[in-house]
């Protein structure tokens, strides 16, 4: 099959915004990591610095980056697949690519790119302790995204290469 780049960035721009959507629904299971005031000093910092607004505005960006990923490599996947091949291949290779980008990029970005483009928002003698609840509340907001996203794949009867069938 030939890939169809047009196609690719449909899928994907059409899973991001829906997975950025669903962001809003993490956000308030990510909602206890607010108890962290390195988490509302972090979300102090970015525009429009006021972390009660920064919460809804930026909680759907990690989702619509996962969903992005994972819809363009479902579409390249599933272009590239042999025709025999089930679509469960391709979302499986999308929940791999998905997961494997967002697991060190959110925290490469919180916690070196920001500092190091002038959004200082954790003290120095705290880099250990923040490093560890950045990476805990990466994973944990993934796990809403990719959890559900399984099972949906499952349900909707694509999932067969993720499980052995």
């Amino acid at each position: 099959m030939a890939l169809d780049p047009v196609s690719v960035l449909q899928n994907a721009v059409f899973v991001a915004v829906a997975v950025g959507i669903y962001g809003w629904v993490v956000a308030f299971f990510w909602s206890p990591f607010l108890l962290s005031s390195r988490i509302r000093m972090l979300l102090d910092v970015l525009p429009p610095r006021n972390w009660q607004w920064n919460y809804p505005l930026w909680m759907p960006l990690p989702g619509a980056t996962w969903g992005f990923i994972w819809g363009a490599t479902l579409a390249i996947s599933s272009d590239l697949q042999p025709p025999e091949a089930t679509i469960g291949a391709a979302a499986f290779d999308g929940l791999v690519a998905a997961t494997g980008f967002s697991l060190p990029f959110w925290p490469a970005v919180l916690l070196v790119g920001l500092p190091a483009r002038g959004y200082d928002w954790y003290p120095d003698n705290e880099r250990l302790r923040t490093a560890l609840l950045v990476i805990g509340g990466t994973i944990w907001y993934l796990l809403f995204i990719v959890v559900p996203m399984y099972y949906l794949s499952l349900l909707a009867g694509i999932g067969g290469a993720m499980t052995g069938g």
